[in-house]
């Protein structure tokens, strides 16, 4: 009788004591980058809260995104995650699917059958299934052959995700950092994420990856 022998995965468990990256840590494309304390000297939950503190930086999240790019027919046009924990779009004017990568749209739990629904002045296109769990990726690439998300308003198709972001998990995409009465307040500021923007490197993304590399 054979055995299957699986390899282990690290957990990331117990606080992560990042007091000793403080002050000038290292330069890179001649920005330097500084380590602040964190509040009161405490140590960061985890690994996790040092990397990115559990969120996007303000204009890096998913809604500033939607927002930034959707067509002049919306006032309002903005996503999250309903009290069942599905995905869900929402704007004020009714819009459908455009062609877009399954695997983008499957990664927030669409199968690009959805309708939205009307509800309370509101269209609503509420995804089928689960969203991905774990790291989080939007991947675009070569001229009008990948659309981070394709959809369509009144006969106008339009790219709602026209960024590639590959980011902790979707509520990390979701929050942004330092939002007020978000958990992640401590973190706004004082994770290394913030300290690699506030060096310049305003687009870059810190994340742990599935293996335990960063």
């Amino acid at each position: 009788m054979s055995h299957i022998i699986k390899k282990p995965k690290l957990a990331i468990l117990g606080e992560f004591d990042a007091t000793e990256y403080v002050g000038a840590l290292y330069e890179r494309n001649d920005f330097e980058l500084e380590g602040v304390l964190n509040t009161d000297s405490v140590p960061h939950f985890d690994i996790i809260a040092f990397l990115n503190g559990y969120g996007s930086a303000d204009g890096q999240d998913l809604n500033s995104i939607l927002d930034d790019n959707k067509p002049a027919a919306f006032s309002t046009f903005t996503s999250g995650l309903n009290e069942d924990g599905y995905f869900y779009l929402e704007g004020d004017v009714d819009f459908d699917w455009y062609d877009t990568l399954e695997d983008n749209r499957s990664s927030f739990g669409f199968t690009g059958d959805e309708t939205t629904s009307l509800v309370s002045g509101s269209f609503i296109m509420t995804a089928t299934n689960r969203w991905k769990r774990g790291v989080f990726e939007i991947e675009r690439g070569g001229p009008n052959l990948k659309i981070g998300l394709g959809l369509e308003v009144s006969g106008l198709a339009w790219d709602a995700i026209p960024v590639s972001r590959r980011v902790q998990n979707l509520p990390t995409f979701l929050r942004v950092r330092g939002s007020t009465g978000d958990a992640d307040d401590v973190y706004s500021g004082k994770c290394l994420e913030d300290w690699e923007h506030t060096a310049g490197n305003v687009y870059m993304s810190i994340i742990l990856e599935e293996d335990s590399r960063v």
